[in-house]
């Protein structure tokens, strides 16, 4: 009968702990007192422990007190009313603690919800405050960047009307100035022809100043004239093979090269995307310019292309007299001679012209230089889609 009761109660203890375990919303009942216990996960193993160290201790309690009042106890309805009041006894305990401390962990639980929702209010309105200023700083770095760019249209407005201004004034300018330097340097070379065998020296000198001079300045206009045209006259991009451009600018100058006993060469040349003519007139100017400033040594001048990531490279090298470092930064402006025009002829166009022709295209042009031993002009076109790679040197 003993036995009964101690597996009575240890049964009861089971339940209880085997409700624990199984989870949360379980209905656990005893015999005096149903309980539904709503426990959570993180209860779980803790109540667990707890459970199974009272249940050893119940058991021990109930062995020892039926070993020691075994004689006393001789009746069944008392032997079984001591069991009822031990299981009562036994269950309230266990009730009592099982409330303190689900009742703490609802408490903690709630408490860290609050703290865990103030967090994220805080959060949230930190988040928003932020949100607020970064839009207030966009909206401003907007309206900025809006003014910015209306001005910059204006302007670029106001620059293209003007350079479109500047070049029908200068075209204009330069034909309508040719007609009466031909006037001038026709009717003084008359003079001279007609009345040269009554005029002294000193007149014919003056004639001769008269006539250069118009001839300089009809050269002058006529490169000026040039200029201008290279953004107005320019002819459509289209594959332009450039040995073709390199043979027809080298004809062009047969008589300036024969006159110096100069070498022109080149590697192998590139086709590009470009307006043929002005690409014609840019290897032109290069190379003349690299035969006129001439040293003691015949001139050698070497043309070549590289092809970088989106751009061909080329140079054209000389063994010339070379360029002063003083005179670099001048050296593409439009009158700039570093010498006298009585040394080296010339009118200081013919850079600035090669400098526009390659800004046309949407390349760069400058240029390496050592004084006395020669220089290097480089300039590039840019590779456009669909252009046909013909040589693939790399730089």
């Amino acid at each position: 009968m003993r036995n009964n009761s101690t597996r009575d109660i240890l049964n009861r203890m089971a339940l209880v702990c085997s409700a624990i375990a199984a989870g949360p919303g379980i209905l656990v009942i005893t015999d005096h007192f149903p309980l539904r216990l709503l426990v959570g996960p993180s209860m779980r193993a803790l109540l667990l422990r707890y459970f199974l160290l009272v249940i050893l201790v119940v058991a021990l309690i109930e062995v020892i007190i039926y070993t020691l009042f075994v004689d006393l106890i001789i009746n069944e309805v008392l032997r079984a009313a001591l069991s009822v009041l031990i299981s009562v006894a036994i269950a309230s305990i266990v009730v009592l603690q099982l409330s303190r401390i689900i009742s703490g962990a609802i408490d903690r639980a709630e408490s860290e919800r609050r703290m865990a929702e103030e967090a994220l209010r805080r959060s949230y309105d930190e988040l928003e405050i932020r949100v607020q200023e970064r839009t207030a700083e966009l909206t401003k770095a907007n309206e900025a960047l809006q003014v910015e760019i209306t001005e910059r249209k204006r302007i670029e407005e106001e620059l293209r009307r003007s350079n479109a201004e500047l070049e029908q004034f200068a075209y204009i300018a330069s034909h309508d100035l040719q007609e009466p330097l031909r006037m001038i340097s026709g009717f003084t070379k008359l003079l001279e022809r007609r009345y040269k065998d009554r005029l002294d020296k000193s007149a014919g000198e003056y004639i001769t100043y008269i006539v250069d001079g118009a001839t300089r300045m009809q050269t002058m206009i006529e490169d000026l004239l040039m200029y201008s045209r290279v953004g107005t006259r320019g002819r459509p991009f289209e594959s332009t093979n450039c040995e073709d451009v390199f043979e027809r600018a080298v004809a062009n100058l047969k008589v300036a090269i024969e006159e110096n006993n100069a070498a022109v060469t080149h590697d192998s040349l590139p086709a590009v995307i470009a307006d043929d003519n002005q690409m014609v007139q840019l290897f032109q100017n290069l190379i003349s310019n690299a035969i006129k400033f001439r040293g003691e040594e015949p001139p050698r001048v070497h043309v070549s292309a590289k092809r970088g990531d989106d751009e061909w490279v080329f140079s054209v090298q000389d063994n010339g007299i070379g360029i002063s470092p003083e005179f670099m930064g001048h050296l593409f402006q439009l009158f700039q001679r570093e010498y006298a025009a009585s040394e080296y002829p010339g009118t200081g166009i013919g850079l600035a012209i090669c400098k526009k022709i390659v800004e046309r295209h949407g390349g760069r042009i400058w240029a390496e230089s050592v004084q006395g031993r020669g220089s290097t002009f480089y300039f590039t076109i840019p590779v456009k889609r669909g252009e046909r790679a013909e040589y693939d040197g790399r730089i």
